[in-house]
């Protein structure tokens, strides 16, 4: 089924590649039936881009506090009285034992 969530980007892009598969093996893929395929291989190609922008968007990067978490290192904080609330927050939760973000 067809989604409007971008999160299932994957099942509506294999959704569209079986309505094509469906239309082609419909037979007669000239006049109007053959138009609509190529429609809707130029809709299926956008919505791929559109999918591949939207990960790059929210793809993680571990920074260094994240790194440093990982290799058991230190990681000096200068001047933390000056963070943003929202910041000492999350580091307030990466202080405690189970050293969580």
């Amino acid at each position: 089924s067809l989604s409007p969530d971008v999160g299932n980007a994957q099942s509506t892009l294999a959704a569209l590649d079986h309505l094509r598969n469906s239309l082609e093996d419909a037979g007669a893929c000239s006049g109007m039936v053959g138009e609509d395929i190529r429609m809707l291989e130029q809709f299926k190609l956008e919505l791929s881009d559109l999918h591949s922008k939207w990960k790059s968007l929210f793809a993680w990067k571990d920074g260094p506090l994240v790194q440093a978490m990982k290799n058991g290192d230190l990681f000096l904080v200068d001047e933390v009285s000056l963070a943003d609330d929202s910041v000492l927050e999350r580091l307030n939760s990466v202080m405690e034992p189970e050293r969580k973000l």
